[in-house]
């Protein structure tokens, strides 16, 4: 968790057995072709989701808990967009009344089902740029699959386009302390 303090971000996380990583594969099943809000609320879909995240989350940061917000995403051949970098300063209105809270103490926990690199989209961040916005250079947290990512919804962070043919699947959590 100093990492995340410090820089903003810890990675190397590798909380999930290959049994669970394989409910995540049917998880995107549910999910994939669900409309954009839809993805943007998967513990509704699959509550059970949220049960081995949490269960996950008390061994990595036993402070917090997940919010209501989980969301799923997928870049690939026909869905390829770049994301600039930015803070993530809006949440969706049932988290209203704690989002400054959220924006501030809270982090994203992000499970990587796809190995990614620069060029396959993977997420890039400025380190301390939840601390100081000024700092301006950007590097690229490549990853394994099966990796997980912190993050604090502060710092800057978005994505390029991939340019192989390559998949990206990312399960999103909004964390928040107890």
């Amino acid at each position: 968790m100093k990492d995340l303090e410090t820089n903003g971000y810890a990675k190397n996380l590798h909380p999930f057995t290959d049994e669970e990583l394989k409910f995540f594969e049917q998880t995107v099943e549910k999910v994939k072709d669900l409309e954009l809000e839809d993805r943007k609320n998967v513990f509704a879909q699959e509550p059970k989701l949220r049960d081995l995240i949490e269960q996950k989350l008390k061994q990595v940061a036993p402070n917090y808990c997940t919010s209501n917000y989980c969301f799923y995403l997928e870049k690939n051949a026909k869905q390829n967009w770049p994301l600039a970098l930015h803070q993530d300063l809006n949440f969706p209105s049932y988290l209203e009344e704690t989002s400054k809270n959220i924006r501030e103490t809270g982090f994203w926990f992000r499970i990587n089902l796809d190995s990614s690199d620069r060029f396959t989209g993977a997420l890039k961040v400025i380190p301390q740029s939840h601390k100081n916005p000024n700092k301006i250079k950007p590097i690229f947290l490549d990853n394994s699959a099966g990796e997980v990512i912190l993050f604090k919804p502060l710092l800057f962070h978005g994505s390029n386009k991939m340019t192989v043919n390559h998949r990206r699947r990312v399960f999103q959590v909004l964390c928040q302390l107890k």
